[in-house]
């Protein structure tokens, strides 16, 4: 799943069964519908946050913990969650929280909003009118004899050389040709991705570079070589798509597709961690179970 921002800073517990409990889904610029989704807005000072009630069956703090542990019920929450982050930022600017942000009332919600005014107002205006987009890149493992990758000076030397060796100095220089041949592939893998991040970047304003997954968790036969995230100003939303298009050309010649997704709210782009505030017990505080 998407990583979401997430507030650090509390060893508080969830309460057992509360009745009351409220999952913060993000903060807004823009104030949002009446029950939108099921959420509702809380306000201070206007700057404003979508939340919706937890289940207290659900979220008890024994039943909680057993739920996280149900692939399928955390999958199902998470995507709810997600869901309802992206229909927020239809309507404006959003910081996204990561699931499940867990307060113990509005109140504290409030509060927390007002410790952390000067950030949200900050984050908004360097996030305002811009997404997320998802770049992947992957391979299949193969590369074509006229492959750029494959056209070092060192590699035709040892063309030359095998050309001209007797069948058994051959037999090795093919060998020291292969393994030069893995080196060099990778070298110009990595050559080619830092090109293809120049190129995507211009088109951004930040880069978020996240690890590669194996195949497992993509569900591909190929191989992922390339995993990022852009923010990208609505206006530069088209150049960046065309600049996208552009290197996807030179990726096929070497055997390599691009994935583009998008646009996402900014996960990457934006977090705000919280201390409790002095004044508040630990029972009164932001509850975060990650």
């Amino acid at each position: 799943m998407t990583p979401m921002t997430s507030i650090t800073g509390t060893n508080a517990t969830i309460p057992v069964a509360a009745p009351d409990t409220l999952i913060l889904i993000c903060a807004l610029s823009e104030h949002p519908p009446p029950e939108a989704e099921g959420m509702f807005a809380i306000e201070s000072k206007e700057v404003f946050a979508a939340a919706r009630r937890a289940s207290a069956s659900e979220y008890a703090e024994i039943q909680f913990k057993e739920n996280l542990k149900d692939v399928l019920w955390t999958e199902r929450e998470v995507r709810r969650h997600e869901a309802a982050v992206e229909a927020m930022m239809r309507r404006g600017t959003v910081i996204p929280f990561k699931f499940p942000t867990l307060f113990t009332s509005e109140e504290n919600v409030q509060a927390f909003i007002d410790q952390n005014r000067a950030e949200i107002k900050r984050q908004f205006q360097s996030l305002y009118q811009k997404t997320e987009w998802g770049v992947k890149i992957f391979w299949n493992g193969r590369v074509r004899e006229t492959s750029p990758l494959l056209r070092s000076e060192r590699l035709r030397q040892l063309d030359a050389e095998i050309e001209t060796a007797a069948a058994g100095k051959a037999f090795f220089l093919r060998k020291k040709k292969d393994e030069l041949m893995s080196g060099e592939i990778r070298l110009g893998i990595e050559a080619l991705m830092q090109e293809s991040l120049s190129a995507l970047h211009r088109h951004s304003d930040a880069v978020h570079l996240s690890a590669v997954l194996p195949q497992r968790a993509t569900g591909r036969t190929d191989e992922m070589i390339f995993n990022a995230a852009f923010l990208v100003a609505e206006s530069a939303a088209q150049t960046f798509r065309e600049a996208l298009n552009l290197l996807t050309a030179r990726l096929e010649e070497e055997n390599m597709i691009a994935v583009l997704t998008g646009p996402w709210p900014p996960y990457h782009f934006c977090g705000i961690a919280s201390q409790p505030a002095a004044n508040q017990s630990p029972n009164q505080s932001p509850v975060n179970q990650s």
